[in-house]
């Protein structure tokens, strides 16, 4: 019965993706940016989830380099372990995986500037 109801928990989440540059070439603004992207995500949880649901948020420091965005795409992107949606960071991040995304179809929001 332990094992039930730990699996209609698991079932009772929504997966989300969270790329940050807490080490990388915008780091200086990719921390603040990052923590408020992570308080966000923990204030939605503590009040009640989105519909009920809490949020199982997967945060990683890419460094700003693409292919660590990249490789971290396709396991988001994974049909075992599709995220709902991606928070993505940089220009770096936002341009490159693109090219996969209308196959996937994963919203990628993100805080570049870039027309992508």
């Amino acid at each position: 019965m332990l094992l039930g109801g730990a699996a209609s928990a698991a079932q009772a989440q929504i997966a989300i993706g969270h790329l940050a540059d807490y080490s990388g070439a915008t780091s200086d603004v990719g921390t603040p940016y990052a923590q408020a992207v992570a308080d966000t995500f923990a204030w939605i949880n503590k009040n009640g989830g989105i519909g009920g649901k809490q949020l199982n948020v997967d945060s990683n420091d890419y460094g700003y380099q693409v292919p660590r965005a990249i490789a971290l795409y396709k396991k988001w992107s994974a049909p075992d372990s599709k995220v709902a949606a991606i928070m993505g960071w940089g220009t770096a991040d936002t341009g490159r995986p693109d090219r996969f995304r209308g196959e996937d179809k994963i919203p990628y929001i993100s805080a570049s500037y870039a027309a992508r």
